[in-house]
């Protein structure tokens, strides 16, 4: 071994142990994180069984390359404010012995207070020696700046408040909503809104794709807003204040095959594609570090079925979705950094809800190359 993987050694202020088996409970691991991001930073390792506080022995991660992708997107997911790489990396390291994989944690002080997002609150803790605490008002109001937060609080109360009203409506629709946190003012008359919505090209999206990038008819400019023409069966605001809405018809989700049957490549390149256009729009407006609040939801969904895998290479039958919608239980904040990096594993992260939700584990989705974490459909 080089001694990179510190076994034998004692958890510490900067040091904390978990098995293999916390991958199961990704929250317990959220936790450790967040209380090192509260403190001075340090390093969690998951593969390695403690005894006595002090690493004993290598537990190694099956398919760790999956478990390090899954395990940041799920870090990324229930922090707040949103990390970026330099703050949370997840790295799988192997000596000999079996993969393991470190989370480095590196707090930016401008930023803290940090918390972890769990059942609709936020969790605030902070790493004192080898033990965590849960941090007192005093310090959770004097550390960072409050207007981020309060920022970002407006945002999320913004898009809930529409996908309340979207759901009242009952109609049976496909909805997206994306709102910055971070205060913007759109030049709706840009014409490069309209080519963005007209030409799929400008946006890196598909010419003949299932996107929301490629209306007939020029865009209409109503009061705040820039809006595509009623005779579009697929919708989209771009708003003045740097709200962006896209919306479409369930129906528009089936292809082929029996009705209400949603057809897999749709269904991702209609999410991707949405954060392929923010990428454009938001690119002269926000700040790396500026999160962007990003909800999904789909309405009258009941009895509407999807299937795992590709043509050719179905997993299993056709699975039913058994309630009335599908809803994110909480909306997810994306840094813009990573919007404009990699619109397309953000996409990923909303479609992993919408499998999890019918019953599937994250193999089940087709067409995202796992090197890249790009959406791969045919031109």
């Amino acid at each position: 071994m080089s001694g990179l993987i510190p076994l034998g050694k004692k958890e510490d202020q900067r040091l904390e142990f978990k098995g293999a088996e916390a991958l199961k409970e990704p929250e317990k691991i959220a936790r450790e994180v967040v209380a090192m991001l509260n403190a001075e930073g340090g390093d969690v390792w998951v593969g390695l069984r403690e005894e006595g506080g002090r690493a004993v022995a290598v537990e190694p991660v099956s398919d760790p390359g999956t478990e390090e992708r899954r395990l940041l997107d799920f870090l990324v997911d229930t922090i707040e404010p949103p990390v970026s790489g330099g703050e949370v990396s997840v790295k799988s390291v192997d000596e000999g012995e079996g993969t393991v994989l470190r989370i480095v944690v590196s707090p930016n002080p401008a930023r803290k207070p940090y918390a972890f997002l769990r059942k609709g609150g936020r969790h605030f803790v902070i790493r004192v020696g080898d033990r965590i605490r849960p941090m007192a008002r005093e310090e959770i109001f004097f550390r960072g700046p409050q207007v981020n937060r309060e920022a970002l609080e407006r945002a999320e109360a913004k898009v809930l408040e529409e996908r309340n009203s979207v759901l009242k409506a009952g109609a049976e629709r496909f909805w997206l909503s994306m709102e910055p946190a971070a205060l913007v003012s759109l030049d709706i008359q840009n014409p490069r809104y309209e080519e963005f919505l007209q030409d799929p090209r400008r946006t890196q999206n598909r010419p003949s794709g299932w996107n929301f990038s490629r209306f007939e008819y020029r865009p209409r400019i109503l009061p705040g807003k820039l809006v595509t023409d009623p005779k579009e069966l697929l919708e989209v605001e771009i708003r003045r204040d740097g709200g962006l809405v896209f919306s479409a018809p369930l129906k528009s989700l089936h292809w082929r095959g029996n009705p209400n049957q949603i057809w897999p490549p749709v269904l991702l390149e209609y999410v991707v594609s949405t954060f392929r256009i923010a990428r454009s729009i938001y690119g002269e407006h926000l700040q790396p570090k500026d999160a962007v609040v990003t909800d999904l939801a789909i309405s009258g969904l009941k009895g509407w079925e999807l299937r795992p895998g590709m043509p050719g290479a179905w997993h299993r039958s056709w699975v039913a979705f058994d309630a009335d919608d599908f809803v994110l239980v909480q909306p997810l904040a994306f840094p813009f950094e990573e919007i404009e990096a990699a619109p397309d594993r953000c996409g990923y992260r909303l479609i992993e809800r919408i499998y999890e939700a019918f019953g599937f584990r994250r193999e089940s989705i087709p067409l995202f190359d796992p090197a890249t974490g790009r959406l791969v459909l045919p031109e």
